[in-house]
């Protein structure tokens, strides 16, 4: 498959775990993880995925933040364990609707250790003609601010890097 992605990122304010649980009770979920297998800086991204159905993907991500060309295929559970890294992450995914725009179907990620605490959104789209979605998304009443041109916040930073941005928890409870 080759899609044109566009998509926007943002950063959830502080959840509760009861907020958590509501989600996993009437939201869709699915678990993720995914691997990056390169580190060039500004370039493709190169990742596997394996999501808790068993689907696996492998996928090259070209430059760019917002829009940027998505390739990708289906590979075996056994591929994606040949090929995974230690600059994986995990995270649960569960798919909200947005309450102030129409047809916007969140996908909000809940990371595991070691990134316990970030919680993101992102609102997706998989061509350029539905890119109108993207741009007139207003952010939900549990959105704290947009990330999506904040490198820190990319899962593929986060994977080499294997620690949340500098400030991040005095940031999260406003810690002076």
């Amino acid at each position: 498959m080759i899609n044109q992605e566009i998509e926007r990122k943002f950063l959830v304010k502080p959840t509760s775990l009861s907020t958590i649980a509501y989600w996993k009770e009437n939201y869709p979920s699915c678990h993720i993880e995914q691997s990056y297998l390169n580190s060039f800086k500004d370039k493709n991204v190169i990742r596997v995925r394996n999501f808790e159905n068993g689907d696996c993907f492998f996928e090259v991500k070209g430059p760019g933040k917002k829009s940027r060309l998505e390739i990708g295929f289906d590979i075996s559970e056994e591929d994606y364990n040949k090929l995974k890294t230690k600059n994986s992450i995990r995270k649960t995914r569960y798919y909200i609707p947005s309450t102030t725009t129409p047809n916007i179907i969140l996908h909000v990620d809940v990371y595991e250790e070691p990134f316990f605490g970030l919680i993101t959104a992102e609102v997706e789209v998989l061509d350029k003609k539905h890119e109108y979605l993207v741009d007139s998304y207003i952010m939900d009443e549990f959105i704290d601010k947009e990330i999506t041109y904040d490198k820190r916040y990319t899962n593929f930073h986060l994977s080499f890097k294997r620690k949340l941005p500098t400030n991040f928890f005095k940031k999260l409870f406003n810690i002076k």
